[in-house]
């Protein structure tokens, strides 16, 4: 068990943390340089490799900042004349400690310069300078003032900039989370602020100090570069931190919550004089509330900072992400449309803070206790909707045309961090209404405050773009553009449109957006024609497979007419996996073209995405495809399908409460999604909220009211929720004839007709289904429907006769492909079912071994139900109840219509299969008691 640093006081000097030798890193690094220079009589410069630390007009060094690890100053850079900042730090005195410390910082200092976004200042270089046995390297020079130094100038900040400051500083966050960085020393003294000298009352912050960054995939106890363990400064660090236990970015979620709170009251909420002193506040004393409510600090905001400062780390947002959407919330609650309207009510900010509080407490004490319920959808100033364009053409082929030309300017704005941008498939929904539209509804219905409408016209070479942005609350418009271009100089257009889009919503581009967005895809008119169409192919309202194969045909004809070409490999990558998730050879050839595209774009998120898809569904390494979709989502901060694929890897890594706040997001940006909803709506049911999965399937049928996996959904929560399968059956009824062709309808009728235990529907219903087999629903032949329920109402003979049918296929399904954990575990029931016990052991726990809950939370833990199942079946009570009692409290098991995994107390007092199992006095306190609390 880690110890409590509490030997630890903090330096009277300077105020940083004394190690166990009762010196000062910091004091001794500007000691040991005033040393040396006193000792170089015949120079009055001190250089350390090409950088010369300058002097103030005193002739002291000018020092721009001090810290646990040694002393920043103002250089200069002697080869390309740039001032630097210079950060100087100690090197250990023990013989071999100094080689050791400087290749340990050296790794780190190279991790950190990988490190580009705009909140970050970056690491230029590092070096050593042995005479004087210092390290240090250059970083970016911020001109401007620290965090702190703006509240001791000007006292506490109001809580909407606080909030914006902190926002930035949490992206700096995100973009280090990709790189699988922690800062692990965030203060406000590491925070700089410049201001925009074209909107004097903006700010950008920038963190700097990253040079000390530790990465979170380092071997389990290398030691840090201090003397004693601890990095960081005490009053701003985590009580991990403080008692030298694993860190992750967690613990600079704590440091940044203090950090809001020294911006907001000018105080520290856990002060102390030795590191033991501010522990014991952190952990025994409670937060001193009364200086954020005596400066009328909204109570959603009061809520979200208590979060933040929790001690146990789990009590935290889980990560940068989570706590950006929680920031983003208590800043649109800040928003006040009626500045006279709120003054009547005479106490605006009491009564913002109430609502904000509702917002933003139901958001923790949720995520904390329940699954994230849904926050309702906020428009901000900074958030658009690019409906679909009209096409203008004489042609209607050119549909797809201006389809994709619609696609890639919204492509191109969702890459602006400082803009929320909906998602295609929601704005594709608005297709063909024209004038007809109502744009404050479908504004409202979207989540935002202005949209985009155009209309394109394609004749021969020329191509005509009319756009116009419209803030949709009052129909005013904001910002107009015509553009007659030629084919080769509407390369570019999308990000032409962009930036002036950006510009019109007084959105901010930082460097690398704006150079990205001025960047050209490709020069070859005739391949981004190609292109086009298949970016209008690919992102149709409902895409095919021969949709998607027609994209990926004029993906690669675009690749063929210029090989450098990176966005098309990536999107013909992407476009591969989705077609040959089972196929070895276009896994394949999607892995080369996303490898290839990366190769010509290092810095392409579409290409980062594709890869990601290789990792996340040819390979299953979830951890190499998480990281790839983090570095996508840096890049592409408004392209919700990253955002699912990383909610579908959390929950198969057990990391639930991310998932379902990560789909949360992705609804944000894609609102309109059934698709989205309904697998937030899953993620709840796996979790056993039985009233959030009911309110997101509802979501999911008021925008498409004829989805079949929403009233499936719904008709199972009648089983689960009120124990009453013949509900569930009457909802099925109301499913359209023509919309299960793959027979998943079907099989939730024949189950929930076999928990009322009508088996003579149950036949009937399976009888007169058209096709041989289920081919989605669980990929059994009818006969396999047929044997289990012919075994239920006792029909040995006519179950013999079903299974033995059924057997050939099943086998030889578990032979073609050896790795699916889910043909091992259909086969084992099988042979359960035939009492073929050990086979049926064999497959089940072959099943489980080749995905254990370890590996995937998920489908494991799937697995583990057939086992059980199979256990009951072949009449092993104890082995079947004890999986039962973990299972039940475990997230997962509740998927259907498959085949009978679901480990819910409804089904195990319903379903016939566990009757073996009936008096066992284990298996009745179960029955008997409340439904246990689903640990996630």
């Amino acid at each position: 068990m880690a110890t409590p640093a509490v030997s630890v006081t903090l330096c009277s000097i300077c105020g940083e943390s004394l190690h166990g030798r009762r010196d000062c890193l910091a004091c001794l690094v500007r000691g040991g340089l005033e040393q040396a220079s006193a000792a170089t009589e015949s120079s009055d410069s001190l250089v350390l490799g090409d950088f010369e630390i300058e002097r103030r007009e005193d002739g002291s060094f000018w020092e721009l900042g001090h810290g646990a690890m040694g002393v920043t100053y103002r250089a200069r850079d002697k080869v390309l004349h740039r001032a630097v900042a210079l950060k100087v730090i100690d090197l250990p005195a023990k013989a071999g400690a100094a080689d050791a410390a400087r290749e340990r910082f050296l790794r780190e200092a190279r991790a950190a310069a990988a490190l580009r976004h705009p909140n970050v200042a970056g690491v230029f270089q590092f070096g050593a300078a042995p005479k004087i046995d210092r390290c240090y390297y250059a970083m970016e020079l911020v001109e401007g003032e620290t965090l702190e130094a703006l509240v001791r100038r000007e006292g506490p900040l109001e809580a909407g900039r606080a909030l914006e400051i902190a926002i930035q500083v949490t992206r700096a966050l995100l973009a280090a989370a990709a790189h699988d960085l922690i800062h692990r020393d965030l203060k406000p003294a590491n925070i700089m602020l410049m201001p925009n000298d074209s909107a004097p009352e903006e700010w950008q912050a920038k963190v700097i100090d990253f040079g000390l960054a530790k990465s979170t995939t380092e071997a389990a106890g290398e030691r840090d570069l201090t003397h004693g363990g601890f990095v960081g400064t005490p009053t701003f660090a985590s009580p991990e931190q403080l008692s030298s236990a694993p860190v992750d970015a967690r613990s600079d979620i704590y440091s940044l919550g203090v950090t809001l709170w020294y911006a907001l009251t000018g105080e520290i909420p856990c002060p102390g004089k030795t590191i033991e002193e501010i522990r014991q506040a952190q952990t025994e004393l409670a937060l001193p509330l009364e200086q954020l409510r005596s400066r009328h600090i909204p109570a959603a905001l009061i809520t979200l900072l208590r979060a933040t400062l929790a001690v146990d780390p789990a009590q935290r947002p889980a990560s940068p992400r989570e706590l950006l959407v929680a920031l983003e919330s208590c800043r649109a609650q800040l928003s006040v449309p009626n500045e006279t309207a709120w003054r009547r009510i005479g106490r605006p900010t009491v009564v913002l803070g109430v609502l904000a509080a509702i917002v933003v407490a139901a958001f923790f004490t949720l995520q904390k206790l329940h699954p994230k319920a849904a926050l309702p959808v906020t428009p901000q100033e900074k958030s658009i909707a690019v409906l679909p364009f009209e096409n203008l053409s004489n042609d209607p082929g050119n549909e797809y045309f201006v389809e994709g030309i619609q696609d890639d300017v919204l492509t191109s704005l969702a890459k602006v961090g400082e803009l929320k941008v909906i998602s295609r498939t929601s704005a594709s929904q608005y297709r063909g209404a024209g004038a007809a539209r109502n744009l404050r509804v479908v504004a409202r219905e979207l989540g935002v405050e202005n949209v985009l409408e155009g209309s394109v016209r394609r004749e021969g070479n020329r191509v005509l773009v009319n756009v116009q942005l419209i803030d949709a609350r009052n129909d005013r418009h904001l910002w107009a553009e015509r553009y007659d271009r030629t084919g080769s100089d509407l390369i570019g257009l999308q990000g032409e449109l962009a930036t002036q889009i950006a510009a019109a919503l007084k959105a901010k581009l930082a460097p690398e957006e704006k150079a990205g967005l001025e960047l050209k895809s490709t020069n070859n008119p005739e391949a981004y024609a190609l292109y086009v169409k298949a970016l209008g192919r690919e992102r149709a309202l409902n895409p095919s497979n021969e949709s998607r194969t027609t994209a990926a045909q004029l993906y690669g004809q675009a690749v063929a007419l210029d090989p450098k070409f990176a966005l098309a490999r990536a999107r013909l990558s992407i476009i591969d996996s989705q077609l040959g998730s089972d196929s070895p050879v276009e896994r394949a050839r999607a892995r080369v073209a996303a490898e290839e595209a990366l190769r010509l774009s290092p810095s392409l998120g579409e290409g980062h995405m594709a890869l990601g898809l290789c990792f996340y569904w040819a390979d299953k390494n979830y951890g190499a495809a998480l990281k790839e979709f983090s570095i996508a989502a840096a890049t592409l901060p408004n392209e919700p399908d990253i955002l699912s694929f990383i909610a579908g890897i959390y929950r198969r890594q057990g990391r639930w409460r991310e998932s379902l706040a990560t789909f949360q997001r992705a609804q944000e940006l894609d609102p309109r999604n059934v698709k989205v909803i309904n697998s937030a709506a899953a993620d709840y049911m796996f979790v056993r909220n039985w009233p959030a999965a009911t309110a997101s399937f509802n979501r999911a049928l008021e925008i498409a009211p004829d989805s079949a996996s929403a009233k499936i959904g719904l008709a199972y929560l009648e089983l689960f929720r009120n124990g009453k399968p013949a509900a569930g059956r009457k909802i099925l009824q109301t499913i359209p004839a023509g919309i299960d062709p793959d027979g998943k309808v079907t099989s939730a009728r024949w189950d929930l007709a076999m928990m009322e235990r009508d088996y003579s529907t149950a036949e009937k219903i399976v009888t007169d289904f058209p096709l041989e087999d289920f081919s989605r629903a669980g990929d059994a032949p009818k006969t396999f429907y047929l044997g289990r329920t012919a075994l239920a109402r006792g029909d040995i003979a006519s179950a013999q006769r079903y299974f033995t049918a059924t057997t050939p296929a099943i086998e030889g399904w578990v032979r073609d492909e050896p790795d699916d954990p889910n043909r091992h575990a259909q086969l084992g029931l099988l042979y359960a079912y035939l009492q073929r016990k050990e086979d049926a052991l064999r497959e089940g726990r072959r099943a489980v071994e080749i995905e254990p809950e370890s590996q995937n939370a998920f489908h494991g833990a799937n697995m583990a139900a057939c086992l059980a199942l199979i256990h009951a079946l072949l009449g092993e009570r104890d082995e079947a109840i004890t999986l039962i009692e973990r299972l039940l409290s475990t997230p997962g098991p509740v998927a259907w219509p498959d085949f009978p995994q679901n480990i819910t107390q409804v089904d195990l007092r319903l379903r016939w299969e566990w009757d073996s199992l009936r008096s066992d006095p284990r298996f009745q306190k179960i029955l008997a008691g409340p439904e246990p609390k689903t640990v996630y």
